[in-house]
């Protein structure tokens, strides 16, 4: 933050101190601007909102909506989407935002408000939900208004969108090594290949069921799906090893 805030002021002063507007006071301005664009401490509005979440499960997802929202203007406009997501989670993680009564991360509200940040932070990304039986065609910054499930899918959709970009410029997962765990999507949405020219649409219930055995060795994706259960009322538990 010491940097941060001296620089800043160091930015102000050359610039007052030019005669009239050339490039280098133009870039200066433009090293300002980006310096504020991610504040160094918590908002006080966000870490009210998350602490609703924790405390009134009813109004978890609508609260951790807003959370977001207002969390995301902390952004860093020239920051690509999962920095800026990781920047923010960190930011209030550190800060102990998501601990419950018991002084433990709620799993739950951590997890929705990073889905709603990562759907603000793509913005226009396209995305696909079914409802109904029909497909609502929409961007993640407007599915973030959507129900529960419907954004933990849009999501879904938005950051395999992102690393499928990643890998098309040379990042991401080389060929050969292990193999990460597939993202699960839900029963309500359907997948859609953003890297094809014509999107293609796949049933999201068949991907779902192929995977399901490989979810469920993964630590992070079993707890989610013990999460979505456990709201639901049901309990799994492993059967006991045959000897």
């Amino acid at each position: 933050m010491n940097t941060i805030n001296v620089s800043a002021k160091l930015a102000t002063k050359f610039l007052k101190a030019l005669p009239a507007p050339t490039a280098i006071g133009a870039a200066m301005k433009k090293a300002q601007k980006a310096e504020k664009a991610i504040v160094g401490h918590t908002d006080a509005d966000v870490l009210k909102k998350l602490a609703a979440a924790i405390t009134a499960a009813d109004t978890l997802v609508g609260a951790c909506r807003e959370a977001a929202k207002l969390a995301a203007k902390q952004f860093n406009p020239a920051a690509k989407p999962a920095e800026n997501v990781k920047a923010i989670m960190s930011l209030y993680t550190e800060a102990g935002a998501f601990h419950d009564a018991t002084g433990k991360d709620n799993a739950n509200v951590k997890s929705v408000f990073s889905d709603a940040l990562w759907l603000l932070a793509a913005n226009s990304v396209p995305v696909t939900i079914v409802k109904s039986g029909k497909e609502v065609h929409t961007t993640s910054g407007k599915a973030v208004d959507m129900p529960k499930h419907d954004l933990r899918a849009a999501a879904s959709q938005v950051r395999a969108a992102v690393s499928d970009k990643s890998r098309a410029k040379g990042g991401g997962r080389k060929p050969g090594g292990k193999v990460a765990s597939p993202t699960r999507p839900t029963a309500a949405s359907k997948v859609v290949d953003q890297s094809a020219s014509v999107p293609v649409v796949a049933d999201a219930e068949a991907v779902f069921l192929e995977n399901l055995a490989a979810y469920m060795t993964d630590v992070a994706m079993l707890a989610r799906i013990k999460t979505t259960l456990t709201e639901a009322g049901w309990r799994i538990s492993k059967a006991p090893t045959k000897k």
